[in-house]
């Protein structure tokens, strides 16, 4: 990503992602782990050439944790959602990089990056 001076505006750059992350809509409370679930399943089946899902682990009472996988590049992400079940920000974050990632062909190719989204790490304490 380049300095805050480059205002190209080409995707990747850094007035792009401040561009993006202004685009977040107002959120409020949690996202339902469910519909979470749905919105992430939902975004890989519409876009199934561009993103893979696979069981990664399980929680304790046996709920599976997926990651998402975006993109193949020469740099390795790993977005984790749910960390702390009191804070709702990190599942919302993880659902709109997903969603800008897999709507973007030009922004997955600029950023050269392997993402892996986990929309949520621990699904019992956020229940």
């Amino acid at each position: 990503m380049g300095d805050l001076s480059d205002d190209t505006g080409r995707p990747g750059s850094t007035q792009d992602i401040l561009r993006r992350a202004g685009t977040v809509p107002p959120l409020s409370g949690f996202p339902p782990l469910d519909g979470l679930t749905a919105a992430f399943e939902t975004l890989r089946e519409r876009h199934c050439d561009v993103i893979r899902a696979r069981p990664v682990g399980a929680s304790r009472r046996g709920e599976p944790i997926v990651m998402y996988s975006i993109g193949r590049g020469d740099a390795s992400h790993l977005v984790v959602g749910g960390v702390h079940p009191n804070e709702p920000i990190g599942s919302w974050t993880a659902l709109h990089l997903a969603e800008q990632l897999a709507d973007d062909d030009a922004l997955r190719r600029a950023l050269n990056a392997s993402w892996g989204i986990i929309p949520c790490i621990d699904p019992d304490g956020y229940r």
